[in-house]
């Protein structure tokens, strides 16, 4: 369970109060902008779209751990190039949408092509001194988050959450050592399901081809007379 062990940790007995309620004594509660070095959005001004060109992720490409570059609309290089530094994603930034539908977070990871963000998604860059930026893309998706984004949603005509309000986003910390096996478990159970739900799709693909197969009559069934 990501969410219980974003606030449980792992195997511990020993427990503290804090204003995030009880969590284990030796963890931290502290804000998203103390363990973040950067705090930011994309552009502001659309661009010309080309057919072929640099993605320009918005909240539509941004899934909940993934990034779906197939669907996004393309910029040219040159104004790729002219965009500010601090607003282009690097490795191990974290994506999450800000507008619309808010709280859908994916880690900016080395096999990703370079890419332009819009306004409507915050890009974090964890301090890895602090944290470990599976962990902290863990932490975004928890229980714990959801709530902080439930009560801090400015609501107009599109929802919208607001930067102030995310940096200050109250979060339970452990020590570096935990956050990595906490990542580890949690990414194991993530594969496990991955490769159940691969295989329950190829069943259910079979199955839909037998079933063609037999109400087309290409495939007979034998009755026995006896």
């Amino acid at each position: 369970n990501p969410q219980g062990e974003s606030k449980n940790g792992l195997h511990h007995t020993e427990f503290k109060d804090s204003p995030l309620g009880r969590i284990p004594v030796g963890w931290e509660t502290c804000t998203v902008e103390s363990i973040t070095t950067d705090v930011t959005y994309g552009l502001t001004v659309r661009p010309k779209y080309i057919k072929e060109g640099v993605p320009l992720v918005s909240g539509k490409e941004c899934k909940d751990g993934w990034l779906d570059f197939s669907i996004s609309n393309r910029m040219s290089q040159k104004d790729y190039d002219g965009l500010r530094p601090r607003s282009l994603p690097k490795v191990d930034d974290i994506i999450m949408t800000k507008t619309g539908t808010i709280g859908r977070v994916a880690l900016v990871r080395k096999e990703h092509p370079s890419f332009a963000i819009s306004q409507n998604v915050a890009l974090l860059t964890p301090n890895k001194i602090k944290v470990n930026p599976n962990y902290l893309e863990l932490l975004l998706t928890s229980q714990i988050v959801k709530e902080h984004i439930r009560l801090g949603v400015v609501t107009l005509s599109i929802p919208d959450l607001q930067l102030g309000v995310l940096k200050n986003f109250l979060i339970p910390l452990p020590n570096k050592e935990e956050q990595q096996r906490i990542t580890t478990i949690i990414d194991s159970i993530k594969l496990k399901i991955r490769l159940s739900t691969e295989k329950l799709d190829q069943i259910n693909s079979i199955k839909k081809a037998l079933m063609q197969d037999l109400l087309t009559g290409k495939v007979r069934v034998k009755v026995d007379a006896a």
